[in-house]
Formats: C-alpha cells, structure tokens, sequence
C-alpha cells in the first residue's frame, strides 16, 4: 500500500499517473500541484502553484513529455516534464474550466471552458479551445487556432 501524502493543505481534486508508471501528481484545493516518485512519497519532487483557483485536473501528454494542470478558473498551466517543469507555458481565459486534454499525438490540446448560461434558452454553453504544437528551437509552445 502506499504512504499518505503530506503535504497538501485542503481537499484533493485530482490524481494521475505519469505513463512510466511511477511518477504521479496530485492537485489540491490549496491551489497547488505536486509531482510524486511513487517509490518514495516522504516528499514531492516537484512544487507547482497555480494563480487563483483550486487544481481541479491534471493530465499527462502521452509521450509523457508534458503535464497540464487545470485550475477551477482562468488558468491553465502546461509544463515540459523533460526540463524537470522549469518551462511553463500559462494560459489565460475567462470563464470556468471544464476539462482538459491532450490529442493522442500530443500535437493538440483542447480546454473545455463552461460559460454563463444562454437567458434566452437556460443552457448553459461549452466552448472548446483547441491549441497545435509549434515547434522552435528545440522546444515547443501550444497556440491557439
């Protein structure tokens, strides 16, 4: 079994395995993020903080190269793994998030942004950005098309 995690400060909202099978993040309601080695969890490998809302998913690009991280709000945050998440690229939006995801080829990623509901119908509206790698200079950045 494992150990408990000690460290976050409030409840957790999200969990995933990095496709090696032994690194794992969590994300917390105290705006946060940590990266674990499953085979030592006395303390996080990596401290990530968002702006102002709770970590609400987290998901890692197939390759395993990138992590995404979601925040309730405004924000996501998607880091390069292999420069030991020293590079981040942060996306700002208005609006609730609603999902996030990589394409299986890791050259899409898609955030799903919940707006206010339609007055006239009540329904409330889904919007999705889809974002394309660009690659430069050995490394790569997610645009918006």
């Amino acid at each position: 079994g494992f150990d408990h995690l000690r460290c976050h400060l409030d409840y957790y909202y999200a969990s995933v395995w990095h496709p090696e099978g032994y690194k794992f993040a969590t994300g917390n309601q105290d705006r946060s993020c940590r990266v674990w080695d499953a085979r030592n969890v006395g303390h996080p490998l990596f401290l990530l903080k968002g702006n102002i809302g709770a970590t609400n998913a987290i998901r890692f690009s197939s390759d395993g190269k990138f992590m995404a991280m979601e925040e309730s709000v405004d924000y996501v945050h998607i880091y390069d793994v292999e420069r030991e998440f020293e590079f981040q690229q942060e996306i700002d939006f208005f609006g609730n998030t609603s999902g996030i995801s990589f394409s299986p080829d890791t050259q899409s990623f898609f955030i799903g942004i919940s707006l206010c509901p339609n007055h006239d119908t009540n329904f409330f509206l889904l919007r999705i950005l889809v974002f394309q790698v660009l690659h430069f200079a050995g490394s790569c950045l997610y645009v918006l098309i």
